[in-house]
C-alpha cells in the first residue's frame, strides 16, 4: 500500500484501550560500579598489575587511579597535573584500549568524585594504595558510607606480596608494637596474589601460602608470575556482597575453606576433644602475633541484627571493647583481642542467609539473595566436584588480628557466649509471640461480648 492509498480515516486510537493493562512498567535500577582495591608492599609487583590492566586488550573498560606510577613505562609522560584543592590529581588518560588512567596523591577520593562524572565511560574501578598505606581507612571510606552518595560498591581487595620478600616483611617488628604494613596488607586481603613465584622454589611457595594462610585463611590465593593473571580471577567477585552485583562462586568461596591452622577435626567443627601441649615457638615475637581463627556458628540464629540479637551484641563486644565474656584461660592475662578483619555466612530461622565484613570496628551483614546462593553453589559445584558446593558453604565467623593465639580457648568462650546468648534471644521471642496471641485472644471476646 503506497501513501496515496493510505486511508489516514482508519488510523484512529481506541478510547475504551485499557493503558493500565498488559503495559511494561519501566522500573528504575540502581546500578554501583563495583571498586577493587589493589594494595602492596613496595617492590611487590603491583605497579606491573596496573600496567598489564592498562595496556592489555582485555575487553574491560576499566578506570585505573594510581597512587604511585612505578615503572609503568609510557604512561607517566602522558600525564598532565593539574591542581586542586584536596589533592594533586593527574588528568584523566583515555586509552586504546578502553581503559581510563589518573594518579593521586591521596587516598583517592577526590579522583572518585571526578571519575563519576565520567559514569558510562567505563564498567569498573581499580584503585591503588600507596605501598605503606594501612588499608582499612581507605576500605572503611568505600564500603558503606551513605554520606559520600557515591555510585560505587566495595567489590573486593587485592593484596600482591612478594614470594620473596613476604615472610621477613610480615615478621619485621614495629617499635610500638603495633601491626606493620605488610601484615594490615595480608589481612585485610580477599584476593592475594603470590607474585615473583619463578623467583622461589615450590617448596618455598609452600611455606610462605601456608604463612599467608594462618594470617588469612580466607583469602584466594593465586600464583602468579610478573603479575600475570586471568583479571575475571580479581574482578567483578562482588565480596562484600553488594545488592547491586551479580554473586559468583568466588562470594561465598571465603565461607567454604577450612581455617587452615586447625589441626584436627574437632577445632574445625567445635566438638569437645583434647590436644597434647604445643611445643614452645622460637620465632620473632611479631612473627606471629596476627593470626586467623575460624568459628562454627550454629545452622541458624534467630537474628543477626537489632536489639536483641545475640550474634550482633556478641561481634559489638569484640569488635568495639575487645572483650568476649568468659574469663581466659590464663586469669591473669587480660583480653587483648585487636582484629584487623572479621568475615562469617549466617542462616538465620527464616530461611535466609547473611554475609557477614568486618573491618576494624566497622561490621555489616549484607543478605544474600536465595536464587544468588543457588547460582554461587552451583558454579561451586561445577569446579570443586558433584554435589562439593552445598556441602562446604557452612555458617561461620572468621576473626583476623591478634588475641587469637589460644584458639581452642577463644574459640570455645564465643561458641559458649553465643549459645547463652541465643537461648535469651529465644525465650524473649517466645514471650513476644505469647503476648501478641493473649492479646489477640482478649481482643477476639471483646468483640464477641459487643455482639
Amino acid at each position: 500500500m503506497t501513501a496515496d492509498e493510505l486511508d489516514l480515516n482508519e488510523l484512529h486510537v481506541d478510547d475504551e484501550l485499557p493503558l493500565d493493562e498488559d503495559v511494561p512498567q519501566l522500573v528504575e535500577t540502581s546500578t554501583k560500579v563495583p571498586m577493587t582495591i589493589v594494595t602492596g608492599y613496595l617492590g611487590s609487583g603491583k605497579s606491573t598489575l596496573l600496567d598489564y590492566i592498562l595496556k592489555e586488550q582485555h575487553g574491560r573498560r576499566i578506570a585505573v587511579i594510581m597512587n604511585e606510577f612505578g615503572d609503568t613505562s609510557d604512561i607517566e609522560s602522558k600525564a598532565i597535573s593539574v591542581q586542586s584543592d584536596e589533592a594533586l590529581v593527574e588528568e584523566w588518560l583515555e586509552l586504546n584500549n578502553g581503559c581510563l588512567c589518573c594518579s593521586v596523591r591521596d587516598t583517592g577520593l577526590t579522583a572518585i568524585l571526578n571519575l563519576m562524572e565520567k559514569k558510562g565511560r567505563f564498567d569498573q574501578i581499580v584503585l591503588e594504595t600507596t605501598g605503606l598505606a594501612d588499608p582499612a581507612p581507605i576500605i572503611q571510606a568505600f564500603w558503606n558510607e551513605p554520606a559520600l552518595n557515591l555510585d560505587v560498591s566495595l567489590d573486593a581487595v587485592v593484596s600482591v606480596v612478594d614470594a620473596a620478600g613476604i615472610e621477613k616483611q610480615i615478621q619485621d617488628p614495629r617499635p610500638d608494637g603495633s601491626y606493620n604494613e605488610a601484615q594490615r596488607q595480608v589481612a585485610t586481603a580477599d584476593v592475594i596474589l603470590l607474585n615473583k613465584a619463578d623467583l622461589v622454589t615450590p617448596a618455598d611457595l609452600e611455606r610462605v601460602e601456608a604463612l599467608l594462610r594462618t594470617i588469612n585463611s580466607t583469602a584466594l590465593i593465586h600464583r602468579t608470575t610478573r603479575s600475570a593473571i586471568d583479571l575475571s580471577l580479581l574482578l567483578d567477585l562482588n565480596i562484600y556482597a553488594a545488592p547491586s552485583a551479580p554473586f559468583r562462586p568466588e562470594t561465598l568461596a571465603p565461607f567454604s575453606q577450612p581455617d587452615a591452622t586447625d589441626s584436627c577435626d574437632g577445632c574445625a567443627t567445635g566438638k569437645p576433644h583434647e590436644h597434647a601441649p604445643a611445643a614452645a615457638s622460637s620465632s620473632s615475637p611479631h612473627a606471629n602475633d596476627i593470626s586467623s581463627l575460624t568459628i562454627p556458628l550454629p545452622p541458624s540464629l534467630p537474628s543477626v541484627t537489632g536489639p536483641t540479637s545475640a550474634l550482633y551484641a556478641l561481634l559489638s563486644s569484640l569488635l568495639w571493647e575487645g572483650t568476649l565474656p568468659g574469663a581466659p584461660s590464663s586469669s591473669s592475662t587480660p583480653d587483648a583481642f585487636d582484629l584487623l578483619r572479621t568475615k562469617g555466612f549466617v542462616r538465620t530461622d527464616d530461611g535466609r542467609e547473611w554475609v557477614l565484613q568486618g573491618v576494624r570496628d566497622i561490621f555489616d551483614f549484607a543478605q544474600v539473595p536465595a536464587e544468588a546462593t543457588a547460582a554461587a553453589r552451583a558454579g561451586e559445584s561445577e569446579s570443586a566436584g558433584e554435589g562439593e558446593g552445598e556441602k562446604t558453604v557452612q555458617p561461620k565467623v572468621v576473626l583476623i588480628g591478634r588475641g587469637l593465639a589460644d584458639k581452642e580457648g577463644v574459640r570455645a568462650r564465643f561458641v559458649r557466649a553465643l549459645e547463652e546468648g541465643v537461648a535469651r534471644e529465644r525465650a524473649s521471642l517466645r514471650e513476644q509471640d505469647e503476648e501478641e496471641s493473649s492479646g489477640g485472644e482478649e481482643d477476639d471476646e471483646d468483640e464477641e461480648m459487643g455482639e
